[in-house]
């Protein structure tokens, strides 16, 4: 039988703020329509909340928002999870923002969604941010509007997550989850094997070093990161998730490994014109080099050319495909200039260039 045609009897009672308090409690019934209808019409200090139900065969549901001080929260309640609260507003004026641990004295403050509609200026202006020990998650995109921020601490005894020199990382530091949006370079450690999703969404990334070990790239994880231009990716990455780096406008060049699970079009969506991604910038002697720019449909060409360093004229690659796709196999070692050109409709001409080094 589904849960909302089983007996809800329940009784809240939420001390939330001095003078605020909000006490739920449904019937014996098997009518969920009815259970919604009765905790709709509740009203605390003079206010009417407006309830929002979910009816899953798993879980009940049920979320109000409330301000305690600059803070405003989304205050939720399941079957599953008991009470929490979302921080989905900040009304303040501090450079360093410090995130309470509870609303009130037992709804721990678990998720943070926003700070809110911010003076632009001022977001510029809040340095760091410090978070509880019940924070449960966090990822780039939480705190990306916090423009200015430069360090994230999280408590030494949250359970869930943890933060070293200012980024936060999942606790036993395998996975990057958040850099504050103001870092403009960053190495990433040598632990790291996965980067989360929204990870460095909108950062203002000039330089990013990755771990030889990295194994994933999640999704949107460097999204709308302008000041990035270049990336190289280790021999281990496996999988980039979609958008990944899409919107990065001002990303020219990529190293990513051939076989890595991300030519779809969407992850360097809307990068350079003149995005060239090669397979690799150091071969062997006798290994190909995979050089892939954009697809296009808006009639543009495309001409792939490479150059020894010892040569005096550039060589026209044949061996490029309808997906913009070359391949180049070196002849000799040593360093090698690839260019590729791009025509576009209106007649004018983009070029972009690397280099390759091949060894014996």
């Amino acid at each position: 039988m589904k849960f909302y045609k089983k007996i809800i009897a329940a009784a809240l009672a939420l001390s939330v703020a001095a003078g605020s308090s909000l006490c739920v409690s449904a019937a014996e019934t098997d009518n969920f329509d009815a259970t919604q209808s009765l905790l709709s019409k509740i009203i605390t200090q003079g206010k009417t909340y407006a309830l929002q139900f979910k009816k899953p065969a798993i879980t009940f549901h049920a979320a109000f928002h409330i301000t305690v001080n600059e803070f405003t929260y989304a205050i939720n309640f399941s079957i599953r999870n008991g009470l929490t609260a979302t921080l989905v507003a900040y009304s303040g004026n501090d450079t360093e923002i410090t995130v309470p641990e509870f609303v009130g004295k037992k709804i721990p403050v678990t998720k943070i969604y926003s700070f809110g509609e911010l003076d632009e200026d001022y977001r510029c202006s809040i340095k760091t941010l410090n978070l509880p020990k019940t924070i449960k998650s966090l990822s780039g995109s939480d705190v990306f509007d916090l423009f200015g921020l430069e360090n994230i601490n999280v408590s030494p005894e949250n359970p869930y997550i943890t933060s070293v020199d200012g980024v936060v990382f999942s606790k036993d530091l395998s996975e990057l989850l958040a850099l504050p949006s103001a870092r403009t370079s960053y190495d990433i450690p040598d632990e790291v094997t996965s980067i989360g999703n929204y990870a460095c969404y909108a950062s203002s990334l000039e330089s990013v070093t990755f771990p030889e070990n990295l194994l994933t790239i999640g999704k949107y994880a460097f999204f709308s990161s302008p000041a990035l231009k270049e990336i190289h990716l280790p021999q281990s990455t496996q999988t980039i998730g979609d958008y990944a780096f899409a919107h990065c406008v001002n990303l020219q060049n990529a190293v990513v490994p051939f076989e890595t699970d991300l030519y779809y079009s969407k992850v360097f969506e809307e990068t350079a014109d003149c995005f060239i991604a090669v397979s690799a910038d150091t071969i062997h002697l006798g290994e190909d080099v995979i050089i892939r720019t954009h697809e296009k449909d808006d009639g543009s060409t495309y001409a792939f050319y490479s150059k020894h360093s010892s040569d005096t004229k550039w060589h026209t690659q044949q061996t490029f495909n309808d997906m913009n796709i070359a391949v180049i196999t070196p002849k000799k070692t040593g360093d090698y200039r690839i260019c590729a050109k791009i025509k576009n409709p209106d007649g004018t001409i983009v070029k972009n260039y690397c280099t390759i080094t091949v060894i014996p």
